[in-house]
């Protein structure tokens, strides 16, 4: 499991970086319109701040 977490302190959360990086901008266009994030910036984020997730 795939993880990001945004400034705005929600978690998201997918399978792999392909999904989470579609979570990303599926959040940015509904929470952050402003922001305009394209599917490019999508993956840099996901790229430079994903992490995967821990069973503990």
């Amino acid at each position: 499991m795939r993880v990001i977490d945004c400034d705005c302190g929600q978690t998201l959360r997918a399978a792999n970086d392909d999904d989470l990086a579609t979570e990303v901008r599926e959040h940015a266009d509904e929470g952050h319109p402003d922001m305009q994030l394209t599917d490019d910036q999508a993956r840099e984020l996901v790229v430079d701040r994903a992490y995967e997730a821990s069973d503990s």
